[in-house]
């Protein structure tokens, strides 16, 4: 699929910090849902202003590169403030996942997340709780690795009580 190729040529020109230059037509609205369904559609920005000609799908494109600074704003703004409470409160923490790779990227919102991956140690774990309730999160499940913790409308963090199935023992959180 043409599409593809093309995909991989813009992602490595935008890392590159080269211009596109489009060696053929393409097939745009399979071009965006390719980079939507990879979560890629930020990297098509570029392309978008320069090369796109289908207007709904340029409006796409700046509707998701908008709505991903928003959300990586707001996400970067509530792991510094869930940081600095859990540091208050004494509990130890560990930063895994997606989050620490978005200091791969050479921005941070390239890197589109679900969740916000953090360890507490088991020691304080339940103060752990107290405070991202404290910090307006709402507890949904226990995912029996981890509890998930919301706040609308779109930030989501797993409190792991472990790192790996082995190190896991049933405990009662609550």
């Amino acid at each position: 699929m043409k599409e593809e190729k093309v995909l991989l040529e813009i992602v490595t020109c935008f890392l590159e910090e080269k211009k596109f230059v489009p060696q053929e037509e393409i097939n745009e609205k399979r071009l965006y849902a390719l980079a939507k369904k990879h979560k890629m559609s930020n990297f098509l920005m570029d392309w978008a202003e320069q090369h796109c000609q289908d207007a709904e799908i340029r409006k796409k494109i700046e509707n998701d590169y908008s709505n991903q600074i928003v959300k990586d704003t707001n996400e970067n703004l509530e792991f510094e403030a869930i940081l600095h409470a859990f540091e208050d409160a004494g509990i130890k923490t560990l930063v895994f996942k997606g989050f620490l790779m978005k200091a791969v990227y050479p921005q941070s919102y390239m890197r589109q997340m679900c969740d916000i991956d953090l360890l507490a140690d088991q020691s304080n774990f339940k103060k752990a709780i107290e405070v991202m309730k404290e910090l307006g999160y709402q507890y949904s499940y226990d995912a029996e690795l981890h509890l998930i913790f919301l706040k609308p409308p779109f930030i989501g963090v797993e409190l792991h009580k472990n790192l790996s199935y082995r190190q896991r023992e049933r405990r009662e959180i609550f």
